[in-house]
């Protein structure tokens, strides 16, 4: 099955890339969450983790570190968050976001943290935190120009290259 990623890896649709390899590519996400976004990407074609050859298991992952590495000294951020993909493109891939103080992603973590218990906080704390997390969720998502994209990607690839 043939996918946007799939496009991508061919050279057939634009992307804006920052690392790319004989299994892996990365690249940034034009509808990020937090500015900064980047998508890691297995070249060979599955859906699920799990479907993952063990040879590519390694240059894969390594890949996701050493951008997530580039991640951080371009931004700066307070962390980088990792989500695995595969529902709405079907193509495996692992969301790199960076993780800044008070944006949708730190909201949304801590209302997780919150629901998990931990730390265990009281109902009003948590009613709290889904507040926040919805006053900024109806925001409406990050919106990044052309020129975000090519900056943040020159960004990363000087990281990478330092």
């Amino acid at each position: 099955m043939e996918d946007v990623f799939c496009r991508i890896i061919k050279g057939e649709e634009k992307s804006y890339t920052v690392y790319s390899d004989n299994n892996v590519i990365a690249i940034m996400d034009i509808y990020p969450m937090s500015r900064g976004q980047t998508l890691v990407i297995p070249k060979k074609h599955f859906v699920y983790f799990y479907e993952m050859p063990d040879e590519l298991i390694y240059s894969f992952y390594k890949a996701v570190n050493m951008v997530g590495r580039a991640m951080i000294k371009a931004f700066n951020p307070k962390a980088i968050a990792l989500i695995a993909r595969g529902l709405r493109v079907p193509h495996y891939h692992l969301i790199l976001i960076p993780v800044r103080e008070g944006d949708i992603t730190d909201k949304y973590f801590s209302v997780m943290d919150a629901y998990q218990g931990f730390p265990k906080v009281s109902l009003d704390n948590l009613q709290s935190r889904l507040e926040d997390f919805k006053s900024l969720a109806l925001k409406g998502r990050v919106q990044v120009k052309e020129e975000d994209l090519i900056e943040d990607m020159n960004k990363i690839k000087e990281s990478l290259n330092s």
